[in-house]
């Protein structure tokens, strides 16, 4: 039986291996047909598989404004998916990320703004 502590940890991995650029940490806990939908922009909308994360590793690293990450909150949701809230370290952009596992594995990212983060993005309000 899976603890809750473990799919947490594994999300904690997956984000560290990105701020690392870390690619063969990154392919450990990837399902092999994982469906990655990144946030930012300059990259593509969906990329799939293994291979997948490799062209987006490849994407970010030939784009000078790539970042790392940060979290404050990693939370179980129902069926098998974690919630990830946090900043783009670079701008400060706050962003939730989605994380549906499958076999001990993510099997899926898919990124957003948050709201003040769209807020901002639209005029509405300004960053603090």
């Amino acid at each position: 039986m899976t603890t809750v502590d473990e799919p947490l940890e594994l999300v904690r991995r997956w984000l560290s291996a990105f701020n690392a650029r870390d690619e063969d940490a990154l392919l450990a806990v990837a399902h092999p047909e994982i469906v990655l939908r990144p946030l930012r922009w300059g990259v593509r909308a969906e990329y799939r598989g293994h291979d997948g994360v490799r062209e987006w590793l490849e994407t970010i690293a030939a784009n000078p404004g790539s970042s790392t990450v940060s979290w404050t909150t990693i939370e179980p949701l129902l069926n098998g998916r974690v919630l990830v809230e946090g900043v783009v370290d670079a701008d400060g952009t706050g962003f939730v990320g989605l994380y549906e596992l499958r076999e001990q594995r993510i099997a899926g990212v898919r990124g957003y703004l948050s709201d003040r983060a769209l807020l901002a993005q639209l005029g509405l309000i300004t960053s603090p």
